[in-house]
């Protein structure tokens, strides 16, 4: 396979498996003394975003409705009462760990620092490459015969743009009766792209945090601009494992 972070590998096997010969494997592999652990390379999705009503404050046409409930409202956070302490500063980064990022007006290229595109599976990544410096959505839509050669974790489908929905909710420019309001219009936020076609998988996810955090990663040049909060807004099946919780411990 090939080198990851914290002293990590990918382990490539011969034949695709599911999930639960995929534990069985990784559980021989765990039993040689050489090996400290070993867990599956799992799959994972970006997670599902629903859609405050509110009457104050910011100009933004989508403020004002159903389609920013978090924000306010009974279930929100309540951004308004929030504001009047702080909009966030920008010497926080908040990096988003998600499908990368579109070029877009509600979000200003000084709100941003550098990312990167950690996915190393070129179908996946879906950009005609692996890993490189450029964080931009490629797009994770799904044709149907993509579907018919992957049922199990492959649905046909339109690109989520989930990356760039993320990250306008975190920093978004608010009161600028364009699109939406955020969380924290005055932080900064750093695109690493680590879900893409069919979603992405764990060992993307492990080098995403610890290159985002400023962790030592060859896989990737230094993060000159580490992050102090990670947003995942992802999810798949089973437990956390063991190296992907070494790195959140990172």
């Amino acid at each position: 396979g090939r080198k990851m972070s914290l002293g990590l590998r990918t382990v490539e096997l011969s034949e695709a498996l599911d999930v639960d010969a995929a534990d069985e494997v990784a559980a021989e592999l765990a039993e040689d003394p050489r090996v400290l652990s070993a867990s599956p390379n799992l799959r994972v999705f970006p997670a599902d975003v629903g859609g405050p009503t509110s009457e104050t404050d910011p100009d933004d046409p989508y403020f004002d409705g159903d389609d920013m409930w978090s924000l306010n409202g009974t279930y929100g956070i309540d951004g308004p009462t929030a504001w009047e302490t702080t909009t966030g500063s920008s010497d926080v980064v908040v990096a988003v760990l998600d499908t990368g990022i579109l070029s877009h007006e509600d979000l200003a290229g000084s709100s941003q620092v550098p990312g990167f595109d950690m996915i190393a599976d070129v179908f996946t990544a879906n950009d005609g490459t692996g890993r490189d410096t450029n964080p931009t959505d490629a797009g994770d839509w799904v044709t149907a015969q993509e579907e018919a050669n992957d049922p199990e974790f492959c649905q046909e489908s339109d690109s989520s743009w989930h990356g760039t929905h993320v990250t306008g909710t975190i920093n978004a420019a608010s009161g600028n009766n364009i699109g939406v309001a955020s969380i924290a219009p005055g932080v900064k936020t750093q695109a690493v792209r680590v879900l893409g076609k069919c979603g992405g998988y764990s060992s993307d996810i492990i080098d995403g945090i610890v290159w985002a955090s400023g962790g030592a990663a060859d896989v990737a040049p230094e993060n000159e601009t580490p992050a102090d909060v990670i947003n995942m807004s992802l999810g798949g099946f089973g437990d956390c494992s063991v190296e992907l919780q070494d790195a959140i411990d990172t």
